[in-house]
């Protein structure tokens, strides 16, 4: 039902009285028949609307179940990844040590090479200055032996040219003894013919 309402004018104007006018009251209209629970459940809209949020019931228990079973995978594959990364973690521990132990051993490896090289060097440095040491010996012993050679070649010539002369001398002296002899013998001939 509705509530009776009174309608109260102002004047017009100043002049107008200062009485307020009233006006009838509007008659009361008849009261709506409400609908019961019954009749708004066989309404169409009605039905219509419940069969609506049923089905969005279902879409939403269908959702979440997919979310959950989503979530599922999710946390397992996450439990899988975080697995994986476990073991790749223990597995490049693993492989830095082997090669740390590694470069650790060829380290080792290259210091004592080292150390041999560099004995090696110092005893070839050693060797090195003795071999040029007994080099330039050698060599002023050929110097000086190549010096005793000429001179001593030098000498012989100097003796073979007096042995050339003196047997030069010789054969003169020989072949005037001879030419002595013959006249000698020829002048002992004509005596004895004589």
């Amino acid at each position: 039902s509705f509530a009776q309402q009174q309608r109260i004018s102002t004047p017009p104007s100043a002049s107008a009285s200062t009485q307020p006018q009233v006006t009838a009251p509007e008659p009361e209209e008849p009261e709506e028949e409400r609908p019961s629970a019954v009749d708004i459940m066989d309404l169409p809209q009605t039905r219509e609307i419940l069969t609506m949020m049923q089905e969005e019931v279902l879409t939403y228990r269908s959702e979440q179940a997919m979310l959950k079973q989503a979530r599922q995978k999710y946390e397992q594959a996450m439990g899988e990844i975080a697995s994986e990364r476990q073991k790749a973690q223990e597995q490049l521990a693993e492989e830095r040590a082997a090669f740390e132990a590694a470069m650790r051993e060829e380290q080792t490896k290259l210091r004592k090479e080292k150390q041999a090289l560099q004995v090696h060097a110092k005893t070839s440095a050693q060797q090195m200055a003795k071999d040029r040491e007994e080099n330039a010996a050698l060599k002023a012993e050929l110097a000086a032996a190549k010096d005793e050679l000429l001179e001593s070649t030098t000498r012989s010539k100097a003796a073979a040219k007096r042995m050339q002369t003196r047997i030069d001398q010789l054969t003169q002296d020989n072949d005037a003894l001879k030419k002595e002899l013959q006249a000698y013998e020829e002048r002992r001939l004509n005596a004895q013919w004589a």
